[in-house]
This record gives C-alpha cells, sequence and structure tokens, in this order.
C-alpha cells in the first residue's frame, strides 16, 4: 500500500517505490516487535544433558578429546558449564 493512502500522487513509477518505502517500515516495525519477543524467550535447553557431557569429560579423558571436537563454551546454556 503507498504511504499516500492507497493512491499515489508520484504516478506510477513512484507509486511502487511509496509502496517499498511503506513495507520496508512495516518490515523494520515487524522486525524490532519479533526482537522483542524473542529477547524474552528462553532457549532450548537441556541441563540433563549439559551434565552428562561434563560428567563424561571428567570420568574419561577419551570423551574430553571427542566432546571438544563437537561442542564449544557457546553450546552450553548454563554459564558455569560453559566455562568448564
Amino acid at each position: 500500500m503507498c504511504v499516500h493512502g492507497g493512491q499515489c500522487r508520484h504516478g506510477e513509477r513512484r507509486r511502487l517505490d511509496c509502496r517499498a518505502v511503506s513495507l520496508a517500515d512495516t518490515s523494520r516495525t515487524q522486525l524490532n516487535q519479533a526482537g522483542e519477543r524473542l529477547g524474552s524467550i528462553v532457549p532450548p535447553q537441556n541441563l540433563e544433558a549439559e551434565e552428562s557431557v561434563l560428567g563424561a569429560m571428567l570420568l574419561s579423558p577419551v570423551a574430553v578429546g571427542t566432546v571438544s571436537e563437537i561442542l564449544d563454551a557457546s553450546d552450553f546454556y548454563r554459564e558455569s558449564h560453559a566455562k568448564m
């Protein structure tokens, strides 16, 4: 929809430009709203799985090498687990 209420006063070529601006503004608003909603959502997590991986690493030197090839600190939800 044109920012001029559907009837663009700038002719056919400008009508497309106005529509693009209107969509861009709408998209920014929708992205901001989505970002606010996502900011309040807790990401998927499984603390028992994190604890199991860390426990295996404490018990087995082979597990340390295997896990470090697959996971890094950013894969853990709990900060204390990521530090280990």
